[in-house]
């Protein structure tokens, strides 16, 4: 598990690279939206971590707990029925992972259209990080989610967001972006509109109980979870550790692209960045 958190931690340090290289690369100043919309996209991804380190430690504490029991008293922990806590732990890992996403389809709309949206805020400060200078990002970050803007990207689907989609069509992040849409943001997706609109989801517990050895449990992912991902192995574990893995790669692989797209349609010359990188000074 602990590579999991490891790569939500490269997430962090990915979208910190963006924000700059996008400030020093496109706007030549620290620009404020990409920083406070950077800043919301870190907490979600701390949400994420907060939540799959409570899941290792209640499985490590039903461990430790059984483990303390003697034969009699474990008997009565089967009607402990844990699986209700992992429920609740896996809706609300589901619930952040897509929540990012949503606000991932914000930032990287910003990134492509940013231009535009200044270009039609009154007396806009790219410097200013006072509440009330962000009234010019609330088209975006009240209209755009995920499932829209890949509708942008797609050149088949409508989407009604209102901006000229030749744009984001022919940049190195759609093919990632459409890549991880088609492999797992989808299903992803369905899988919380389930949840929220259907019924909670039901981690499935297996539990039995030896006279020399006590009670155990064994967990599986729900039933819509095994629907929406078929080829992943039933069991609690492999499940969270699937979607985690499947989570950062793809926004990994979708960051990179986007450094690629901004390197390429950057407006300050190399070299007269107001802000340098270690080994870009150490080439001067």
């Amino acid at each position: 598990m602990q590579e999991l958190k490891n790569n939500l931690f490269n997430i962090e340090n990915k979208l910190i690279t963006i924000s700059f290289d996008y400030s020093r690369k496109i706007v030549d100043c620290n620009c404020a939206d990409t920083n406070i919309l950077r800043d919301s996209l870190k907490y979600r991804n701390g949400a994420i971590n907060f939540h799959l380190e409570q899941i290792i430690d209640y499985k490590e504490w039903l461990s430790d707990y059984l483990d303390q029991k003697d034969g009699y008293s474990k008997a009565m922990d089967l009607k402990l029925n844990p699986s209700r806590k992992l429920n609740y732990l896996f809706d609300d890992l589901i619930f952040n992972l897509m929540s990012f996403d949503d606000y991932y389809a914000v930032f990287i709309t910003y990134l492509f259209y940013g231009e535009e949206i200044r270009s039609k805020a009154q007396g806009y400060n790219p410097l200013s990080i006072k509440n009330s200078e962000f009234k010019h990002l609330s088209d975006i970050i009240w209209k755009v989610n995920w499932t829209e803007f890949v509708k942008l990207i797609r050149p088949d689907e409508n989407s009604r967001l209102k901006y000229d989609p030749s744009i984001i069509q022919s940049s190195a992040s759609s093919e990632a972006i459409i890549q991880n849409d088609n492999n797992f943001i989808f299903h992803l997706s369905k899988l919380r509109n389930d949840i929220i609109h259907n019924k909670a989801s039901s981690v499935k517990q297996g539990s039995s109980f030896n006279p020399n050895e006590g009670a155990s449990f064994s967990f599986s992912t729900p039933a819509k979870f095994q629907e929406l991902f078929p080829k992943v192995d039933t069991s609690f574990e492999d499940g969270i550790k699937y979607i985690i893995e499947n989570f950062s790669t793809g926004v990994l692989e979708i960051s990179n692209a986007l450094l690629e797209d901004i390197e390429k349609n950057r407006k300050v010359e190399k070299g007269e960045e107001f802000m340098k990188y270690e080994s870009e000074l150490e080439d001067i």
